[in-house]
């Protein structure tokens, strides 16, 4: 994660101790310079995020449309489906989960000289950690889920279904 990421800078929402959970980064290099804005229209509209997006719809009653990405993407929207804008700047933006329990996380940089542009693709998630109960009715928002099997195979399968994602938005954008 580096270090400049706002998954890994921003602490903001109800339990801002809560985000040193879990958090990862998958990157992929484009060649050619690509916006910010051109990232959340291919990450958002790809064929593989769209099925998310149907079962977003279905599940939660939280449908969304290319068009609400289109307005995603220029910043003149900061709620889509399941997500709200957390932060954004030029080159990164960060989502929060309606229930605050997840991040999603993308960023754009240049890379290479300007006679050869490259555009850096960076996607990241972080998982906010359970509060955990104390025997005298405190909670703890900084104890982590427990890594059960059911955890693993969860974690493994979001690790795959990550880099599927970004590498489609790659792809769309190359």
């Amino acid at each position: 994660m580096p270090e400049q990421s706002l998954l890994r800078t921003h602490r903001g929402g109800r339990h801002p101790d809560a985000w040193a959970n879990y958090a990862d980064c998958f990157s992929v290099t484009v060649p050619r310079a690509v916006t910010l804005a051109e990232l959340i229209g291919a990450f958002y509209t790809s064929p593989l995020f769209r099925l998310e997006r149907l079962i977003l719809a279905a599940l939660l009653r939280m449908p969304s449309t290319d068009a609400q990405v289109a307005e995603l993407a220029a910043g003149s929207r900061q709620r889509f489906a399941a997500w709200r804008v957390a932060e954004r700047t030029d080159s990164q933006i960060l989502l929060s989960d309606f229930r605050e329990r997840t991040r999603s996380w993308l960023a754009v940089t240049p890379v290479g000289e300007s006679s050869a542009p490259r555009t850096l693709l960076q996607f990241g998630s972080g998982v906010a950690a359970a509060a955990a109960s104390h025997p005298d009715g405190s909670a703890d928002s900084r104890a982590g889920p427990a890594p059960g099997r059911s955890f693993r195979w969860l974690m493994a399968f979001h690790v795959a279904y990550s880099r599927a994602l970004l590498a489609a938005a790659g792809r769309r954008l190359t």
